[in-house]
């Protein structure tokens, strides 16, 4: 059995793939298997896996007709048999030393996940809204802690996150394969607070390569776009609340939760024009007022309060204009991400 299991989904990733997997094949520890799921690729992607499998038994690529990066992801880890788990997206690389840094940290620790630090390649292309993510502390986490998705920084991608293959088979941990949006998110969200033992890495183990798609995705959209990523966001947050829900954490973090779901939509849904902004707050309160309660929502209190007081004003129709007022959004942002990142992203917009 090899220690670790790489899971790579592949769609259309030529380009940058044989970096990918020179990083992977060349890591110091020999003793994995490399996973290459070709998620429905028209381009070069599947001739190039096929020529790494043929000569390297450690790689096994699976073909299938395209289904998304969560279905890919799954794939890869219903055929993995090694002790620990890792997906790396195409256009990344690791470390040299990546898989021994995170194979040893298991084996030492007994950890369920472990969360380590990441670069953009290139570094001056790092998005504001990730800048601070890019290292957690170092940190061993006992017990049931969803307020590490809150307090630590844990999150947003999956990637940075390595896993016990008998945890997730225990917890059964997979991606949702509905969502094409936040599907990171929904499975940190998943993770995290099932598991019993997590830890922290302020190593750099990951280089995410900041490609245009990845400039995009961190970007704000505008029009149909923007009316079409706010839906998948608010399809990931409606997954999240639902095993949530499910699971009886509602009144866990229940305040930060509320905090995270105002904050992944306020910018994109400010952007609307005034009649969309309505509809989409409105299907997005009856959304929260499911999982928290009408009663929670009416009584929250400080920044994201003011937000949603803002909203109810403007839906009750005694005032017009946007749903949020621009000061009510500075001091929103002033609160949860301070004051250097308020000034960079209100100013600017690029949140």
């Amino acid at each position: 059995m090899p220690r670790m299991s790489i899971v790579i989904p592949v769609y259309n990733a030529e380009r940058y793939l044989r970096a990918c997997l020179a990083s992977v094949l060349g890591q110091t520890m020999r003793d994995l298997e490399v996973i290459c799921v070709d998620d429905g690729s028209t381009d070069g992607s599947p001739r190039i896996l096929d020529e790494y499998a043929a000569r390297d038994a450690r790689v096994r690529v699976i073909h299938q007709r395209n289904a998304g990066a969560g279905a890919a992801r799954n794939a890869g880890m219903d055929r993995a048999t090694g002790d620990v788990l890792l997906c790396v997206d195409a256009d990344d690389t690791l470390a040299p030393d990546a898989c021994e840094v995170v194979t040893d940290s298991f084996a030492r620790t007994g950890c369920d996940v472990m969360c380590f630090g990441f670069t953009c390649e290139p570094a001056d292309r790092t998005p504001a809204a990730i800048a601070n993510q890019l290292h957690p502390r170092d940190a061993l986490i006992e017990g049931f802690h969803p307020e590490v998705l809150f307090t630590e920084k844990v999150r947003p991608f999956s990637w940075r996150c390595a896993l016990s293959r008998e945890f997730c088979e225990r917890v059964g941990a997979r991606y949702d394969e509905a969502l094409t949006l936040g599907d990171d998110q929904y499975f940190l969200f998943y993770v995290y607070p099932r598991a019993r033992r997590i830890l922290l890495c302020s190593r750099q183990l990951y280089a995410y390569r900041m490609t245009d798609a990845s400039m995009m995705h961190a970007a704000s959209a505008s029009g149909a776009s923007l009316t079409r990523k706010l839906s998948r966001h608010r399809d990931a947050v409606a997954a999240i609340l639902a095993d949530w829900k499910s699971s009886g954490w509602q009144d866990v973090c229940a305040e930060r939760m509320l905090d995270w779901d105002v904050d992944l939509v306020l910018l994109d849904a400010s952007a609307l024009p005034e009649a969309e902004q309505t509809q989409f707050w409105s299907d997005y309160l009856e959304l929260l007022a499911d999982y928290f309660g009408e009663e929670r929502l009416r009584a929250a209190r400080g920044a994201t309060g003011a937000v949603l007081r803002d909203v109810r004003g403007r839906l009750s129709g005694s005032r017009t204009g946007a749903c949020v007022r621009k000061g009510t959004m500075a001091a929103f942002y002033l609160r949860q991400r301070g004051l250097v990142n308020c000034v960079r992203r209100v100013v600017r917009s690029r949140f």
